[in-house]
């Protein structure tokens, strides 16, 4: 805004005119001002922080599933009833998953068989999805593998492409599950196996009996960086 001065040589009449105008002119001004500040849009308040982000969101890592697991009778484990489990049952073949003992990433997939039928199970203990499947027309263990974590879920691969785990276009044909109590599974099913992975130890009557006869020890899993196919 440019300064206004009043001469007081002159004229004492138009020294009093200019006083009296003055006042309009320095209004007007100001309001021209305010007007011009009022046209600038406000700076915008600084976005939020950003929670931390893990460092395996959005990461492909491919790690071989378990292959071969062992299962054991109801009757050679003591599990606390409230233990949740995954429940499948193929023909007259039931079978339960410890579901904590596929909370890690080399257990997130369990490939076995149900009497020469090919079943893999999987689990994402960040979203609290299973989804089990088997192959039509039966055949070898499936491959499956888990794929590392992407968008908001797991992912899973098989024959070298990537699926996330909720995904209708895995070739595979799904079987149905329940997740449920040991409890109330072992009611329905006395019949039942269980597979314990990692707590065998832990949850078997006798850690030191032998492995059950007939199944071959369950291969351990390797982890391979992720390439581009």
């Amino acid at each position: 805004m440019k300064s206004i001065s009043v001469s007081l040589s002159g004229n004492r009449g138009n020294v009093k005119s200019i006083l009296r105008s003055t006042p309009s002119v320095v209004g007007g001004l100001l309001a021209i001002g305010c007007l011009v500040s009022g046209c600038q849009k406000p700076v915008p308040p600084p976005p939020p922080p950003t929670r931390a982000t893990n460092p395996m969101d959005n990461t492909p890592f491919i790690m071989s599933g378990v292959r071969s697991p062992q299962f054991f009778a109801a009757a050679d484990v003591q599990l606390p009833d409230d233990l949740v489990v995954i429940g499948v049952q193929v023909g007259e073949q039931p079978r339960a998953y410890l579901q904590k003992a596929m909370s890690q990433l080399n257990s997130h997939v369990v490939n076995g068989e149900f009497e020469g039928v090919p079943v893999s199970v999987t689990y994402c203990d960040r979203t609290d999805c299973v989804r089990v499947f088997t192959r039509q027309g039966g055949g070898p263990l499936i491959d499956l593998q888990t794929g590392g974590f992407s968008t908001d879920e797991m992912l899973v691969r098989l024959d070298g492409v990537m699926y996330p785990q909720s995904s209708r276009e895995l070739p595979l044909q799904e079987l149905k599950h329940v997740q449920t109590t040991w409890g109330q599974w072992q009611l329905q099913y006395p019949a039942t196996t269980i597979y314990l992975g990692e707590f065998e130890e832990k949850y078997r009557r006798d850690p030191t009996l032998t492995k059950p006869t007939g199944v071959p020890p369950a291969s351990p899993p390797s982890a391979t960086p992720a390439t581009s196919d």
